[in-house]
């Protein structure tokens, strides 16, 4: 039962994380919500499990610089944007989940 539980919240946690960064690319593109759907679950089933797998209390700002580098270059080729406007977008996406991070690292999720 534990082993389901912390599977679950996983799940609910990379759940909230895709609608975070779903919502921000859907405002930020102006994107179809078909096509930033799909790109929100592609980069974040690739940035969102080397996150979670390596974020501490003492790790968690380097681990999302990685990811919002990482975020910023994917937003900027997969949508065909403006760097700038991808780097302000990754930022965005990635503050706000990043405070939810730490949050839920806080209270041990």
């Amino acid at each position: 039962m534990i082993d389901l539980l912390y599977y679950l919240i996983k799940l609910f946690v990379f759940g909230l994380t895709f609608v975070i960064e779903f919502v921000v690319y859907v405002i930020g593109t102006k994107s179809k919500v078909s096509k930033a759907a799909l790109y929100a679950l592609l980069i974040n089933g690739f940035t969102w499990p080397l996150a979670t797998r390596f974020s501490t209390l003492e790790s968690i700002f380097l681990v999302e610089f990685i990811v919002f580098v990482v975020e910023f270059v994917l937003i900027m080729l997969m949508f065909k944007m403006k760097w700038w406007k991808a780097l302000l977008i990754s930022l965005i996406a990635n503050t706000i989940t990043m405070i939810l991070g730490f949050i839920l690292l806080v209270f041990g999720f």
